[in-house]
């Protein structure tokens, strides 16, 4: 007898029926983590299951999680199936400095700040103007509920995007990007440690350091090289505190080792030797320590206030910046030997970083309001950056072509520990053109300063003020890239 072909299309049917499918997923937002059945799946992306009944489980941080049961349908084929996160929303409080400053969110003009109220997850367009301030527009991303406020500038630039004031503890001196991005480690000249800024939540936490705490005075920290640890310096205790990192939990202090300096400030690391070295303010001197096991290795005498510090990439040199004398020394790293000096008399040099080549060296000048570059190998200035008033920290991008530094401002006529009567600001030079690409206006005297591993976050401190600044500056470094590739031979 034979069998029709409607009868075996329909046999066929009802087997697929029986047995298992194939299952595609196509999510919005396309990186939500999508599981069905227990198994992991990309938006986009297609899956065989032993049963036609299919549990499927969406998440992603800032929506709604989902979750449904449905039975596939299709005979042939895969069973398509489209999924849309819904977004959460949040109390929040938008505020502006000044504080009488008017703004508009998402196209809706809404009076003058603070707005009060709720907004989704995600990016939203912000307007503002001020009194002797041009009008400025830039977006911000709602990823918490709580407050959220941002500095109008008097010369806004495309290139550094607010993302925002955070609060942290008294009289923050430094800011540190965690290795990850993912936070912010400040140092306290007036708290008791130092606070963790947690860059998705804006919450900060303070670490504080047992027994040591109460007399304050913690300067510039550091995350060593090829370790997972942070390490800070105390100047009123004369010590370097280290402390465990690890994911997804609070710094974990480990110990402290004596600076065997007075008035420890800056300390640096170099990984090859596991060597630190230690500025000390009031000593003049500067301090080897063996990292490992906390003992002087050496002591560099006759340093008029050294501040800052650099190791050579290869670790044979260390350089040294002289706030009291006018210098900047070299230092052999074996036989500790001075071979290298630049006098500048008339000038204050505080800090100094060194380019990943080793090749080149900037130093601020806080007495002459500059930032010099310098010849490494010859201790020659190549070129001079004129900045703002008390020019303090200063911070490269990772690919060299940005250099940073913080201008505290004028000081007060009454003293520099008296509160700013002008705002400082943070400057940003090209250094392929030499030029000065961004001015951000900060708060009562910025002093620390970093720029991200990636190169895309700026972050601030203003001390008198005690809160953080960060701003997103990746679309400087890529306009530096391009110039970059434009000045090239053949371009």
């Amino acid at each position: 007898m034979k069998t029709s072909p409607l009868f075996l299309a329909a046999a066929s049917a009802l087997v697929l029926a029986s047995c298992g499918c194939r299952v595609r997923v196509d999510c919005d937002p396309p990186d939500a983590r999508i599981l069905i059945d227990g198994q992991e799946l990309r938006s986009g992306s297609s899956v065989s299951l032993p049963s036609r009944a299919i549990k499927i489980q969406a998440s992603r941080r800032g929506y709604k999680s989902l979750a449904l049961t449905r039975r596939a349908k299709a005979i042939f084929g895969a069973e398509e199936i489209p999924l849309q996160l819904e977004r959460e929303s949040y109390d929040v409080v938008v505020e502006l400095i000044p504080a009488s400053a008017s703004i508009g969110i998402d196209g809706s003009p809404l009076g003058t700040a603070p707005f009060k109220g709720r907004l989704d997850y995600g990016p939203h367009a912000a307007e503002a103007s001020a009194i002797g301030k041009p009008k400025q527009a830039w977006s911000f991303e709602v990823t918490c509920p709580g407050q959220y406020v941002f500095r109008l500038q008097k010369e806004p630039s495309p290139a550094a995007r607010p993302l925002g004031v955070l609060p942290c503890g008294p009289a923050p001196k430094q800011v540190a990007f965690a290795p990850d991005g993912g936070a912010l480690f400040v140092s306290l000249l007036s708290g008791d440690g130092f606070d963790v800024i947690d860059l998705s939540s804006r919450a900060a936490s303070r670490v504080s350091v047992p027994g040591y705490g109460k007399d304050q005075g913690f300067v510039e920290g550091i995350f060593p090289a090829g370790t997972s640890t942070f390490l800070v310096s105390q100047m009123s205790r004369d010590a370097i505190h280290e402390f465990a990192l690890s994911a997804g939990a609070a710094p974990r202090y480990l110990r402290s080792m004596n600076s065997y300096g007075d008035w420890t400030k800056v300390i640096a690391y170099e990984p090859k030797t596991r060597r630190l070295a230690a500025s000390n303010w009031i000593s003049d001197d500067v301090t080897i320590l063996d990292y490992d096991g906390g003992r002087l290795i050496e002591r560099l005498e006759g340093l008029p206030t050294p501040r800052g510090l650099a190791w050579s990439p290869d670790g044979s040199h260390l350089y040294i910046a002289s706030y009291g004398g006018g210098g900047l020394f070299r230092f052999d790293g074996s036989g500790w030997r001075q071979d290298g000096h630049l006098s500048r008399p008339g000038s204050a040099l505080r800090h100094l970083v060194l380019d990943a080549s080793g090749s080149t060296l900037y130093v601020s000048d806080m007495m002459n309001r500059e930032a010099i570059e310098v010849d490494a190998a010859t201790l020659s200035i190549k070129r001079i950056f004129r900045t703002g008033s008390n020019p303090n920290t200063i911070a490269l991008s990772p690919d060299g072509r940005i250099l940073a530094v913080s201008c505290r401002g004028p000081n007060n006529p009454l003293g520099y520990i008296e509160r700013s009567r002008e705002p400082g600001e943070v400057l940003l030079f090209d250094l392929g053109s030499g030029e000065l690409v961004a001015s951000i206006e900060g708060g009562a005297q910025p002093t620390g300063l970093d720029i991200s591993r990636d190169g895309r976050l700026l972050a601030f401190s203003n001390f008198q003020d005690a809160n953080v600044e960060l701003y997103d500056i990746s679309a400087l470094e890529r306009a530096a890239a391009t110039e970059a590739s434009a000045r090239r031979p053949g371009f």
